[in-house]
């Protein structure tokens, strides 16, 4: 929702870098930047698998640079929905919020002219924290476990992160009605 906003702040910051160096690593991050676009994430959960593949099959795998880059796009994209990695309580607020902010985009799209731009997306609209619960473990075990399971097999980060997203996972599923 804040790429823009993202993109700014990370070109802001690059100010103490030499002025050679800017225009490449502003191209990089803005591709990484628009990699957390939603509608790309099957697309890149799919590569994702196929290079896990790889390094399953030979253990001393070593990527391409093109492989290199795509996995460092990955781990932004993950971090953008990274919510469900931390502890439950924090993790239900940081889903709220989220699922706040959506609500405001529906509201807003819903009082522009349907003709024009079509009716609001009905995901965004917040109807009742148990139906919030449940969306957010169907959002869990079909967007968020996937990704971050296959990316635990490639990068070997500590099993912390897979055990909060089930836990996440399971309390959702027993405290929805």
């Amino acid at each position: 929702v804040y790429k823009r906003q993202h993109l700014k702040m990370m070109i802001h910051f690059m100010d103490i870098l030499p002025e050679e160096k800017t225009e490449t690593i502003s191209q990089t991050i803005a591709e990484w930047i628009l990699w957390t676009d939603m509608s790309k994430h099957g697309i890149l959960v799919d590569k994702l698998k196929a290079l896990g593949e790889k390094f399953q099959s030979n253990e001393s795998y070593t990527p391409s640079q093109e492989e290199r880059t795509f996995l460092a796009a990955m781990v932004v994209h993950a971090c953008d929905l990274s919510g469900l990695i931390l502890d439950y309580d924090h993790s239900f607020k940081w889903g709220i919020r989220i699922t706040q902010e959506f609500h405001d985009q529906y509201n807003a799209e819903e009082k522009l002219d349907q003709e024009k731009f079509g009716a609001p997306l009905g995901f965004l609209k917040f109807t009742t924290v148990d139906n919030f619960k449940k969306s957010q473990a169907g959002f869990c075990e079909n967007i968020i476990l996937p990704m971050w399971k296959v990316l635990h097999d490639i990068l070997k980060f500590d099993r912390v992160v897979i055990d909060n997203i089930e836990n996440n996972h399971k309390l959702l599923l027993e405290n929805s009605k």
